[in-house]
């Protein structure tokens, strides 16, 4: 789901490379999202989201869209059964993630070596919004690219996003003794910027 989410971070390396005047796209190519999904008390399983949509505003304005249908268990049933109990992709067909980042934040980065930072994200999930905190690390690559990668999960609770009865029903239909609540979320995002 998102921790999806961290992954609007990159706007901190806006200064990185003294490109603060620049927009920035995501290369959804190289970028990923990633979630861990834990059955039964013990079995850990790691899920991806394989469409992603991404921008960082020379403001430092950052917004992150996630195909929820585009999730990929590596088990197509799985899939489908996520995308219409869980997520509900009728209604509810993308997550997204936003942050504000400031001046100081943005200064920071000047020294053009990678930074690691803790900010709030806003992330929306199935009609519902919370702020997260998360763990970033915000880097320039020697082609020029941001890049915005987890120091740690971000943690997402079902609850605050309104999906308990979807786990739930996943749980049932599969046979299930459990399923977690709490999902750890794992991002890599890579942004090139569109108009040095």
């Amino acid at each position: 789901m998102s921790r999806i989410t961290g992954s609007l971070l990159i706007c901190t390396l806006l200064a990185c490379s003294g490109l603060a005047s620049a927009d920035w796209q995501l290369d959804a190519s190289a970028s990923s999202v990633s979630f861990v999904s834990i059955k039964n008390e013990a079995i850990a399983e790691t899920h991806y989201f394989r469409q992603l949509q991404g921008t960082v505003s020379a403001a430092g304005k950052a917004e992150l869209s996630i195909d929820l249908a585009s999730v990929d268990t590596g088990i197509e049933i799985r899939d489908q059964r996520m995308r219409e109990l869980l997520f509900q992709v009728a209604e509810h067909p993308q997550a997204t993630i936003s942050v504000q980042l400031d001046a100081q934040q943005l200064s920071a980065l000047r020294a053009a070596r990678p930074q690691a930072m803790r900010l709030p994200l806003q992330l929306e999930v199935h009609g519902n919004s919370a702020e997260l905190q998360a763990e970033l690390l915000a880097m320039i690559d020697s082609a020029g690219c941001l890049h915005v990668l987890s120091v740690q999960p971000v943690l997402v609770n079902a609850s605050d996003f309104a999906l308990v009865d979807g786990i739930n029903a996943l749980r049932e239909v599969a046979g299930l003794g459990s399923i977690a609540s709490v999902v750890p979320v794992s991002v890599h995002l890579q942004f090139r910027a569109t108009n040095r």
